[in-house]
């Protein structure tokens, strides 16, 4: 129950965890060999914490595998059909931009210039 009046500044200053969880971020699997491994820590590391669930690794381990394979290409064919499948995992890993946006919200960003068919014609 709380109790009456105001609170004391000692109690303002606890900070409380209660209702707090700890997300655990995803971790390489085990037959990674070290350089995708690595890679792996780091595209994890740059998203948020609960952006990979636990079911992501296999795809996003096979993605950092595609992104070293492309890096080691040896000639702009090779490179290309490693950046077209490069390209899908991102997709499908919502990694690029348009795969977070929300379709609802896409217009609403400040600093898109208003509408298109409000401005003036320089004449």
């Amino acid at each position: 129950m709380k109790k009456p009046g105001r609170k004391s500044a000692a109690s303002l200053e606890v900070v409380s965890n209660h209702g707090v969880h700890r997300i655990e971020r995803v971790r390489p699997p085990e037959w990674l060999n070290e350089s995708a491994a690595q890679e792996f820590r780091r595209l994890v590391s740059v998203c948020a914490a609960d952006h990979f669930r636990p079911g992501d690794e296999a795809l996003l381990a096979r993605y950092v595998q595609v992104i070293i394979a492309g890096n080691q290409a040896q000639d702009a064919d090779e490179f290309l059909k490693f950046a077209k499948v490069q390209s899908a995992m991102a997709i499908r890993l919502r990694l690029c931009p348009s795969a977070r946006t929300r379709p609802e919200t896409a217009g609403r960003k400040p600093g898109n210039g208003g509408r298109s068919w409000e401005s003036e014609i320089d004449g």
